[in-house]
């Protein structure tokens, strides 16, 4: 098994136990490196053409059957780290300059503690993506997946990272393919760190030691990319292991990516791919939990539609080529939508994010005095609640003191408090210390919440008025205001 380690120690037997406390940190302590020498299988296929509709009139009906075999039966995989993967790598595959670039600098944990600890070249990392040509998308595919499963569960019963017997199980599995290649990671921590380590490539001796800290070929990066390969099909199994008496885990993934062989009845290499998503926490990309499930996808043409998996997944074998809309409804999406493109004979990303919308509004307006003189200080309060979908950004809560219940930015400004960002369904209660008007009178303490980007409904920003009295005597005051919901009690 790769795992990280101490290299190029010269050390003198009777200090040997000595070194290994001094000099190499504890195996827990290191990054690990995928399965080196990942390996690939090419056999000689019947060149048969897959079939297009392109004519007028041939392929136009809206599709009719469902294609199941982007996700299991019970809908749970790919699982969130798992579609995780596969979102990286079809971002990566579209822009592969962009995915060099950002592999080099990222300065997120799961991508740059193995970048730095193996020392890799970034320089050199960068020129080689700049390198790679663009290519389609790969869709998930349940028989790869479920070889990859078996994969993945037989690492954790020998507690084991290699490549043994990864392809029988793809044969065992019923994927019939034309090429293929297999990568596996037997101490992955996330779907990102996974993917960093395969494309990085990182592993064997860093820069500092002459060599440029990735493994020699390239291999696992030649599979996510399809670099000079035609891997349209993949499956991504990333299972849990928490048993202590294991050295993997906390995740063991296997990942077969494979051309098919399209004479076969339900092998297809053309598809339209993507995440049905929401980017709730606002970092430009996929996070477990961001799914949308349950969501129909269907084209306007063709033979199939799909509906994603739970971690928001969904491919669909392209039948019929030329311009379509692909319509999302139903499920987790709290609005339907549509994108329209235009198919050929290869695999189409159209992943679908609406944007998660945030509506504030401010609630349970509060005072702590109601019968004030003129000029008293005293304290207002209100929650402000997110009831959108998406994260709201920070924003100002202005409170304001109105001569009617209407609360408005019209009115008059009396104070401001901080609010945080906040979740779907979250609330923040903020309170202030303001003060009275100078003139006596009767009034109205409300708050609004100033508009963030990207907020949807923007007429509900404002509370209702709490009714205060301002007067220079408030024991004649007290009896103005309550008298007459006194004397309504008694006579009730």
């Amino acid at each position: 098994m790769e795992r990280g380690f101490c290299q190029n120690s010269v050390i003198p037997v009777f200090l040997l136990v000595l070194s290994i406390v001094l000099i190499c940190p504890a195996t827990s302590l290191a990054e690990e490196s995928p399965a080196f020498n990942p390996p690939t299988d090419h056999r000689k296929t019947p060149l048969v053409p897959e079939k297009y509709s392109t004519m007028p009139g041939l392929g136009m009906q809206a599709a009719t059957q469902e294609w199941s075999l982007h996700k299991t039966a019970d809908n749970l995989h790919p699982s969130g780290i798992e579609q995780q993967q596969l979102w990286f790598v079809n971002r990566a595959r579209a822009n592969p300059i962009a995915e060099g670039r950002w592999l080099a600098t990222e300065t997120h944990n799961d991508v740059s503690s193995g970048r730095n600890y193996f020392d890799v070249n970034t320089s050199l990392l960068q020129s080689e993506f700049a390198q790679i040509a663009v290519m389609p998308p790969a869709a998930f595919d349940r028989r790869l997946y479920e070889a990859a499963k078996a994969h993945s569960q037989d690492l954790i019963d020998r507690d084991a990272q290699d490549h043994n017997g990864q392809f029988g199980r793809v044969n065992a599995a019923g994927f019939n393919y034309s090429s293929i290649s297999g990568v596996a990671f037997s101490y992955t921590r996330t779907g990102l760190y996974a993917h960093a380590a395969f494309n990085i490539d990182w592993g064997g001796a860093g820069t500092s030691d002459g060599d440029d800290g990735m493994q020699e070929g390239r291999g696992h990066r030649v599979a996510l990319m399809s670099d000079g390969r035609e891997y349209y099909n993949v499956g991504i199994s990333s299972i849990e292991e928490s048993n202590q008496a294991t050295s993997v885990g906390p995740y063991v993934t296997t990942g077969n990516y494979a051309k098919a062989n399209a004479s076969v009845e339900n092998h297809f290499n053309a598809f339209i791919v993507g995440t049905v998503w929401s980017d709730v926490d606002g970092n430009g990309w996929y996070d477990v939990g961001e799914g949308l499930a349950g969501v129909t996808v269907s084209p306007s043409t063709g033979t199939y539609y799909a509906v994603t998996a739970n971690s928001g997944g969904y491919a669909i074998p392209i039948t019929a080529t030329g311009a379509v809309t692909i319509d999302f409804s139903g499920g987790d999406l709290s609005v339907d939508g549509s994108v329209s493109t235009v198919l050929s004979n290869t695999s189409k990303l159209v992943d679908y994010a609406p944007v998660a919308y945030m509506d504030l509004i401010v609630e349970s307006p509060g005072v702590s005095e109601t019968v004030l003189t003129p000029g008293q200080t005293f304290m207002a309060n209100a929650t402000v609640r997110n009831q959108g979908a998406g994260l709201s950004f920070s924003t100002t809560l202005r409170y304001y003191h109105s001569s009617d219940s209407i609360i408005s930015t019209g009115d008059t400004q009396i104070s401001t408090d901080t609010v945080p960002s906040l979740a779907a369904n979250g609330s923040s209660t903020e309170s202030a210390t303001v003060t009275a008007p100078t003139s006596t009178g009767t009034y109205w303490i409300g708050a609004c919440v100033d508009v963030v980007s990207g907020e949807r409904e923007i007429g509900n920003n404002c509370s209702q008025g709490v009714r205060i009295a301002v007067d220079n005597d408030i024991g004649d005051d007290f009896w103005i205001l309550f008298l007459p919901a006194i004397l309504s009690g008694i006579s009730k």
